[in-house]
């Protein structure tokens, strides 16, 4: 039912798509720019109840004027939510602090005789500043001084996260209307919102003088120039004014010192508070509430300021076991890549927190080649004498993909006995986070490269050593200019992004870029030697002291669930070389087929979720508010839930969690109780026959087991708990297959055969060779020319089956010809010479762009462990990709399926290149005939030009 004053408001966008949204009452808030209300998004079908529907709040205008600040407000709040994780990752605080825009970039028009604008903004739950400063902080009790300061430091952390978020954007906003009112407390913390008059920072919005009275700052209202700095005055009011519980009088509550406006203080209201509060007190509101120029300089200086408050504040830290309040599946759910803090996070003084950070950082340290050769390289750059010659490495790569954790365990570690070394080397470790550089990082980092400078290159014998986003490698050079431009094409070279030229110049200075987005995990970096990924699961050994989990597994040997506990069995499974073999191959099978970059946090991420299940599998029911995870599976196992149980094993974990992210979904995909695979299905027909076969002695005896258990479980005692009734026969028939596949050796090398992609692997491995050996073909070996003729034939056939056509058993193949509607073909004969001379391998297969930029740096790509997923072809001037699932395509082909149109469209560059292909040979140093083929008639004619010039049509055999 709707409520007294609710009105239903019909609005349209430019698509010409309809919403409609029912008032929740009267406007929540009224001005001269237009109303707000809180509102429902009602479901666009008819007999859907209002109650269903989406709470959201809409902003309402008529006016001209404010429907162009309504337009620009929608436009500024879509790019700010374009960079939300960026925005939020850069503060660390955890929160977007900004209201979000779910109307898009432009406002809706609404159905009124006004065309009145609209935008749909998120609902965000609790009150304003505002209210909250009437109903609840005024009319309560005053609160002591300590409990105040509290108040006030949590306040001005959210805000200056908030400001730093619009302030660090790429259109670096000024809201020019920080107040009470447009703060809302919610129960995630301060949201601001109401950007009606939010502008981009720029000499324009300087001239534009607006706020409202009383949280103006001075240079607004003297009509000066005036910057971000602004809206930390603002802040600096409302801060003031939540202290002294009253409204500011900038008149009465400043004075004038040399000219310029500085607080009263101390002021009556407060004279009485110790000193340890004061002048905390003093030292923030000074520093906002203040002339420009001594004002703090930014919201980041002030979420500096309000981190040193709190770190002064913070009682001297107990020495206490970080692991004291976890057990065993809560330390594994520390894995994740939320609860894992990264090398450069402020972890913002909590003891028990950087105790806990330091054991896992400590615990998840492997043995790195890459670690390894950055160290080696750099002791040798810097051992050397001085030179004039200027050396430079960047660590380039994505969030997560381990460029601090390089930095700090080089530098901090490695280096830490070589004072002498390490004064030779000027790093960067902080520009790593930052996608886009702001004018002062930009700055910082013209500075930093000036030794690799085109013109007026600064002089300075150091080694540089910076960490950087990829895209933040390419944005800097792309904005410094010419400057750089040697080093930004060089930069270019090594990151994949171009191919040297020939006769390119070789750059004056030594540059070495370590590309973590070419770092494969789970290839072996060395002959002999274990993959990252092996090592890491090594680092989850339950047996060994020093690893993750090992300090708690006495606790779970004496657990008296264990024989039934799903996490046991992982830990234990996962230490089995038939188990890790296995979840390894088909990891690299996956990724084939997905653009999934597995980076240290990554993985990290994904063993957590495939031991643990994920956090969300232990909220359930019999949870009370003082169990851990490890008393929910104690709670089941007692309760006899064997399907929840057995849904925890690996086995299960591995191919039945699609919503967990991409990886996940690909890995449902290749489910093996789903695979067609002869010996699979076989397996499923004796498990249909007699199920009780999954739990029998020798079945566990052959997948590594003693006796009743599997690797630490109890098969037979979990198998008695399962439903008798026959409705989990297909769930367990299902779980004993993939158990089988993971377990068992050969039964896995007979699903993966059929799964696995085995061809395309070793096409890749042909294609590296070829990659390394390109300019010396005489080294490549046998199964290298092998693989890569056989892809030649591949693709030819496609061409003569797609764009060709085959009469009396000889193959044609279509000629671009003006009339398409026509129902005659234009052919030329494909002759096998002249196809293999279009086709031949040398010239139509390109080096990997990657292996040939590491032509002299073969160590650099062993330690990354890096593989091409795909092979590059240029046919005719035109680059075809061929991937996974081109392969498969051409790989049916071959097989006798003739290739449809939708086939030959999901790869366009086959069209286009087919097309060529018959252009090709029809030119006529190659061809002297061309054919006409009559579609109605399925006739053959020959196109000859007779002795006079006169064109005619012979039909043939």
């Amino acid at each position: 039912m709707s409520q007294k004053g609710s009105t239903q408001i019909v609005a349209t966008d430019k698509l010409g798509r309809s919403y409609r949204y029912q008032t929740d009452g009267e406007p929540i808030g009224v001005g001269s720019g237009g109303q707000v209300f809180l509102a429902r998004l009602l479901p666009d079908t008819a007999d859907a109840a209002a109650d269903e529907a989406r709470r959201v709040a809409i902003k309402v205008t008529q006016s001209p004027k404010w429907k162009t600040y309504l337009a620009e407000e929608a436009r500024l709040l879509h790019r700010l939510q374009q960079e939300e994780d960026q925005l939020v990752a850069r503060t660390g605080g955890g929160t977007y602090r900004l209201v979000r825009i779910q109307s898009g970039p432009e406002p809706l028009e609404v159905d009124d005789p006004y065309r009145s604008a609209l935008i749909e903004l998120e609902y965000l739950d609790g009150i304003t500043l505002r209210q909250w400063f009437d109903s609840t902080w005024i009319p309560a009790p005053v609160a002591s001084p300590e409990n105040v300061l509290d108040e006030i430091l949590l306040i001005a952390r959210q805000l200056a996260e908030a400001l730093m978020q619009i302030e660090s954007a790429e259109i670096r906003l000024v809201h020019r209307d920080i107040k009470p009112d447009n703060v809302m407390r919610t129960s995630r913390g301060l949201r601001l919102f109401d950007f009606n008059v939010a502008r981009e920072d720029t000499a324009s919005t300087k001239t534009q003088h607006v706020g409202t009275p009383g949280y103006i700052a001075p240079e607004v209202l003297e009509g000066g120039v005036y910057d971000a700095r602004a809206d930390l005055y603002s802040v600096g009011v409302l801060l003031w004014e939540v202290v002294h519980r009253r409204k500011f009088d900038p008149y009465t509550d400043t004075v004038k010192v040399e000219g310029r406006a500085q607080l009263r203080w101390p002021t009556t209201a407060i004279a009485d508070w110790p000193v340890s509060t004061t002048s905390v007190l003093q030292k923030l509101l000074n520093h906002l509430v203040a002339d420009v120029n001594l004002r703090l300089p930014s919201a980041e200086a002030l979420l500096q300021l309000v981190r040193d408050f709190d770190l002064q504040r913070t009682a001297p830290p107990v020495a206490t076991d970080p692991l004291t309040n976890l057990d065993m599946i809560g330390l594994l759910s520390e894995l994740r890549p939320s609860g894992l803090a990264a090398v450069v996070t402020d972890t913002q003084g909590k003891p028990s927190q950087q105790a806990l950070q330091e054991y896992l950082r400590t615990r998840m340290q492997v043995n790195d080649a890459l670690e390894d050769w950055l160290l080696s390289e750099l002791r040798q750059a810097a051992s050397a004498c001085t030179t004039s010659r200027p050396t430079l490495f960047v660590l380039a790569g994505n969030a997560g993909d381990g460029k601090s954790h390089l930095l700090y365990r080089v530098l901090r570690k490695r280096l830490a006995s070589s004072p002498h070394l390490l004064s030779r080397i000027r790093p960067i470790a902080d520009a790593t986070h930052a996608l886009t550089p702001d004018a002062s990082q930009a700055d910082r980092l013209s500075t930093f490269f000036a030794p690799f400078a085109d013109i007026e290159p600064v002089a300075d014998d150091r080694i540089h050593l910076i960490a950087m986003n990829t895209g933040m490698v390419i944005r800097f050079f792309e904005r410094a200019g010419p400057r750089f431009a040697g080093l930004y094409r060089e930069l270019q070279r090594q990151l994949g992004l171009r191919r040297a030229t020939v006769g390119e110049i070789q750059p004056q200075w030594r540059v070495e870029v370590v590309n973590l987005d070419l770092r494969d995990l789970l290839a072996p970096t060395g002959a002999g030697e274990p993959s990252f990924a092996e090592r890491m699961l090594d680092r989850l050994d339950p047996e060994s002291v020093d690893s993750i989990p090992g300090p708690k597994w006495a606790g779970c040997r004496v657990c008296p669930a264990v024989a039934l506990c799903p996490v046991a069995l992982n830990l234990r499974a996962l230490k089995l070389p038939t188990t890790r073999h296995s979840l390894l191959r088909t990891l690299q099978r996956v990724g084939l087929d997905t653009d999934v970059h597995l980076s240290p946090r990554n993985l990290w991420g994904f063993l957590y979720r495939l031991v643990t299940g994920g956090t969300e599998r232990y909220d359930i029911a019999v949870r009370t508010q003082d169990d851990g995870p490890c008393d929910v599976v104690r709670k089941q196992a007692e309760k006899g839930k064997g399907e929840w149980l057995l849904a925890g094993q690996f086995t299960e974990t591995l191919f039945r969690q699609p919503n967990a992210g991409a990886i996940w979904q690909a890995l449902t995909r290749h489910d093996p109780a789903f695979s067609s695979a002869p010996e699979v299905d076989r397996l499923h027909t004796r498990l249909s026959i007699k199920t009780e076969l999954d739990n029998a002695q020798e079945t566990i005896r052959e997948l590594g087991g003693d006796g009743q258990t599997l690797a630490g479980l109890s098969l037979d005692a979990l198998t008695a708990m399962l439903p008798r009734d026959g409705t989990f026969k297909g769930g367990r028939r299902d779980a004993a297959v993939r158990r089988q596949v993971m377990f068992h050796e050969p039964t896995f090398q007979a699903w993966f055969a059929q799964e696995g992609a085995e061809d395309f692997s070793k096409l890749l491995e042909a294609y590296y060779d070829f990659s390394q050996n390109a300019r010396t073909p005489a080294r490549l070996s046998a199964e290298t020319k092998n693989r890569l003729s056989e892809l030649r034939q591949l693709v030819q056939q496609v061409f003569l089956l797609g764009n060709g056509r085959l009469v009396d058993g000889t193959a044609y193949l279509q000629v671009s010809q003006p009339n398409v509607r026509a129902r005659n073909e234009l052919l030329v004969r494909a002759d096998s010479p002249a196809l293999d001379e279009i086709f031949h391998i040398q010239k139509i297969v390109a080096p990997d762009v990657h292996v040939e930029a590491h032509q002299m740096r073969a160590r650099l790509l062993s330690a990354l462990g890096y593989r091409p997923n795909q092979v590059s072809l240029t046919l005719l001037g035109v680059r075809l990709t061929v991937d996974l699932a081109l392969y498969s395509f051409l790989r049916r082909v071959s097989a006798g399926q003739k290739p449809s149109m939708r086939d030959l469209t999901q790869h366009q560059a086959l069209l286009y290149i087919g097309e060529r292909v018959g252009n090709e040979l029809a030119q006529a140093r190659r061809a002297k005939d061309l054919y006409v083929w009559d579609a109605d008639a399925q006739k053959l004619s020959r196109l000859y030009i007779d002795d006079f010039g006169q064109p005619h049509l012979q039909l043939t055999r």
